[in-house]
């Protein structure tokens, strides 16, 4: 056999081949415009390139099925990535018309629902978690994919540094009361915006009651009014009225005569319809010489 014999029986074999894979997508495609379209690209690369063009097909889908045959679960991916704030200049005529989220979501207008998501991505959007969840929901691909990229990046941040802050509870005792306020600094504006499933949300509040616990036990001196409250609302949150009814105790105890020990025993006793406790210490509040806030304010309006 001469090599131009064999040339044409191996350009003979390339074309059948190629024939064959063109009639066979032809017949299985979905997607007819594209599908087909696509088939025959393929089909001319085998034909202009014979043999190489059907091996490179070939190992390409041998790749493929050996090393990517596996959807990539994005929710166990965290993403860390150093962000540069750009610095500029105030735009008057954009901000002043500002819109709520739920209010733009709500609408059918996307090229509004993209400005504002792009508007609110530019700033620190920490704080707005909660607010673009629901843009997940939005009717326009764009505008969810927005979302779900910023709160994948958001939260993939936050569950990375939760984990790194409690490994060095456990490890450093002489930073224990810094690294103890700085979890509990970091966790609270994440967990009053809800955005978490509710069993991953009651695990960060079991650490966030572990890091306010071991302050306490440690540095009680050092634990926050506030931090007191956050907690209780928190454990109100998941329902836990055990653990938020010992930490009353501790408030009622520790914090006596002042607001805070007081405005955590009311919402104890609304959350758990504990009606007469209720009023017998908002009335008690009221003949205390102990100034009041805006919120508990409210609470003397729509309960008086």
């Amino acid at each position: 056999m001469t090599m131009l014999t064999f040339f044409y029986i191996v350009i003979g074999i390339n074309a059948f081949i190629a024939l064959c894979y063109l009639l066979w997508g032809f017949i299985c495609v979905h997607n007819k415009e594209h599908g087909r379209l696509l088939y025959f690209i393929r089909f001319m690369v085998m034909i202009v390139c014979p043999v190489i063009g059907i091996l490179y097909f070939v190992c390409s889908n041998l790749f493929h099925k050996l090393f990517f045959h596996k959807d990539v679960d994005l929710s166990a991916v965290i993403f860390n990535k150093e962000k540069i704030r750009q610095v500029e200049r105030s735009d008057m005529e954009r901000e002043i018309n500002f819109a709520p989220i739920e209010e733009a979501i709500a609408v059918s207008d996307y090229k509004n629902q993209r400005q504002l998501m792009m508007d609110v991505l530019r700033s620190d959007i920490r704080s707005s978690l909660g607010s673009i969840s629901l843009a997940l929901n939005s009717e326009d691909s764009e505008v969810s994919h927005y979302a779900a990229s910023a709160l994948r990046d958001e939260l993939g941040d936050f569950r990375s540094t939760v984990l790194k802050i409690q490994k060095n509870l456990h490890s450093k005792e002489q930073y224990v009361p810094a690294e103890c306020c700085r979890l509990i600094e970091y966790m609270h504006p994440v967990l009053i915006q809800e955005i978490f499933p509710e069993p991953e949300h009651k695990g960060y509040v079991l650490i966030f009651e572990e890091a306010v616990s071991t302050l306490y036990n440690s540095h009680p001196d050092m634990v926050k009014n506030k931090y007191y409250e956050w907690l209780i609302d928190q454990l109100l949150l998941i329902h836990d009225t055990d653990a938020a009814k010992k930490w009353c105790d501790i408030v009622k105890t520790r914090l006596k005569e002042q607001l805070t020990a007081y405005k955590c025993l009311l919402k104890f006793y609304y959350t758990t319809q504990n009606s007469r406790l209720f009023f017998e210490t908002m009335q008690e509040l009221k003949q205390s010489d102990i100034p009041i806030d805006n919120d508990t304010l409210e609470i003397f309006r729509t309960f008086s």
